[in-house]
């Protein structure tokens, strides 16, 4: 990252430090949380745990639902670049934006029966998460389906 460059620009320190940290978050500590995480659950749901012993092919829903049901990010700080509106309300630049990721993955709009942990859940509404993807597309991927379209969220 520090030596990369496009267009004659590279990134100045503040951008380094984010990137890095963010690396460090996601890349380390999330996976980390995750795994813990995983085994505490499976632990604590003997029955969703034979499920998947029995059918190792349940194993990426087991990942999602792990992630929506017990995610290793809590929440992720954003400071929009433009004021935006976002369902009624006015989100200006330079304001901090918290991603509440724990409270969107149990939103009953969206996921039924939100809080049992359920490795049979079927896909349709994935769970707000930090995955093994690189992280910054990762946010911003998840962020888009979020409905946040806004055209550039500083890090």
């Amino acid at each position: 990252m520090i030596r990369a460059e496009q267009n004659g620009l590279g990134l100045v320190e503040d951008e380094l430090v984010s990137n890095a940290m963010l690396l460090l978050l996601a890349g380390h500590i999330a996976v980390r949380n995750f795994i813990g995480n995983a085994v505490w659950l499976l632990f604590q749901h003997p029955d969703e745990f034979g499920k998947l012993k029995a059918n190792p092919g349940l194993m990426h829903q087991a990942i999602e639902e792990t992630l929506r049901f017990e995610s290793p990010v809590a929440a992720i700080p954003r400071v929009p670049l433009q004021d935006f509106d976002y369902r009624g309300a006015r989100i200006k630049k330079g304001e901090i934006v918290q991603l509440v990721i724990s409270s969107a993955n149990r939103d009953p709009r969206v996921f039924a029966n939100p809080e049992r942990f359920d490795i049979d859940r079927r896909p349709g509404a994935w769970s707000v998460s930090v995955t093994a993807r690189t992280p910054a597309w990762e946010l911003s991927s998840r962020a888009r389906k979020l409905g946040l379209h806004w055209k550039r969220v500083q890090t």
